[in-house]
């Protein structure tokens, strides 16, 4: 209110910063998956991502957004034009004891690690756009 702000836009901003607070810990993981892979994800009620057979390539970001270069590189890992970008919300600390290399953002899981970080995400699965090559 010392700033001149309405009570509407004090309260938008009270609760933007307690939504991200909330948010405190956790991470955005993008993978991208084929049409039939998200079409197994939206059957789960976008709750989980498919068991497949192949090893799924997941960034994770603090950001809600990745950049060109991101995208192109996270959608090259699906060997199909029609590659989908998905992206959902994990424990860090938890999602950290399952990789790899925790200092790298790009996280290879193999098909056996798939169920493991279905049990880490928070929030439903969110489509975040078609990841057409070469974005």
């Amino acid at each position: 209110m010392l700033y001149g702000y309405e009570d509407l836009q004090n309260d938008w901003w009270e609760e933007y910063r307690r939504n991200r607070l909330s948010q405190f810990g956790t991470l955005l993981v993008y993978v991208s998956v084929t049409p039939s892979e998200l079409a197994a994800v939206e059957f789960s009620g976008f709750r989980s991502l498919p068991a497949t057979s192949r090893t799924l390539t997941a960034l994770s970001s603090s950001d809600e957004d990745l950049t060109k270069d991101e995208r192109k590189q996270i959608s090259e890992a699906v060997a199909v034009d029609e590659a989908i970008l998905i992206r959902f919300r994990v424990k860090a600390r938890a999602f950290l004891d399952l990789v790899a290399e925790t200092q790298s953002r790009i996280h290879p899981f193999r098909s056996d690690q798939i169920k493991d970080l279905n049990n880490l995400i928070l929030e439903k699965i969110e489509v975040a756009s078609a990841a057409a090559r070469g974005c």
